[in-house]
């Protein structure tokens, strides 16, 4: 009733029903801002969390050193300490220079295991052109032709690779033989030594194109194998990450 006399009144009080109208408007538009940009940060908040577990899952474990050895015991530790967990993916990931037809860049491998990464990640249902990569046939110890790639789509665009394309992985430093040309003889590498070394280039073809959605994962990472990662750069059995599916409702 109150609010009615003041903001309808027709008595010769008009000026004090002009200022509830302004007043009850500069609430409203007060309102409706602040609703807005709550709004406009939730979705950016979920979108970038939808991203960034898209990509790493729900946990990332990784060293900061050497690869581990014996994954599989690993797991199970992990499996013991977190009873949430309800898939694991291992990986390989590396920093190595990517070249192109039309440019180069730096980038991180990364060997994903095909068996389980779509259980923990959603890389594998953001390729928008061609496939996840395979494994190619080993011989003497290496990869026989070109590696399978998959690029983000930044730095396909970046490059000028696109799906079919043959690109160059260049590891800067590599030990042993490292720094044979792969082109010819297929790729062969040894362990990434910090000593220093000659630079190795390793063959590749993209066969697919994954858009995360967020330009720091599409401009710097390539996807392979795990297998392949391994072989190519002499690690056998060895993985350098762990990533994480809990349980809906797990903190």
């Amino acid at each position: 009733m109150l609010a009615r006399r003041f903001l309808l009144s027709r008595s010769s009080d008009g000026f004090i029903s002009m200022i509830a109208w302004v007043s009850v408007v500069g609430v409203a538009l007060g309102v409706l801002a602040l609703t807005l940009v709550t709004s406009v940060i939730n979705g950016f908040e979920g979108e970038l969390q939808r991203v960034i577990t898209g990509m790493n899952g729900d946990v990332l474990l990784y060293s900061r050193a050497e690869p581990l050895r014996d994954a599989d015991v690993i797991e199970d530790r992990i499996r013991k300490a977190v009873p949430e967990v309800t898939d694991i993916t291992r990986s390989f990931v590396a920093q190595v220079m990517v070249s192109g037809p039309e440019g180069v860049a730096g980038a991180v491998v990364e060997g994903v295991d095909n068996a389980t990464i779509s259980r923990v990640t959603e890389v594998p249902r953001r390729i928008i052109a061609g496939r996840m990569p395979q494994e190619v046939q080993e011989v003497a110890g290496a990869p026989a032709g070109p590696v399978e790639v998959v690029l983000g789509s930044a730095i396909s665009e970046r490059i000028g690779a696109r799906e079919g394309a043959e690109v160059r992985l260049i590891v800067p430093f590599a030990g042993g033989e490292a720094g044979r040309d792969s082109s010819k003889a297929g790729p062969t590498s040894v362990g990434v030594s910090p000593d220093g070394g000659e630079p190795l280039a390793i063959t590749a073809r993209v066969v697919g194109i994954v858009k995360m959605g967020m330009y720091e994962y599409d401009s710097q990472f390539v996807f392979a194998t795990l297998r392949t990662l391994q072989t190519v750069f002499k690690q056998p059995d060895r993985v350098t990450s762990f990533k994480l599916r809990l349980r809906p409702g797990a903190d």
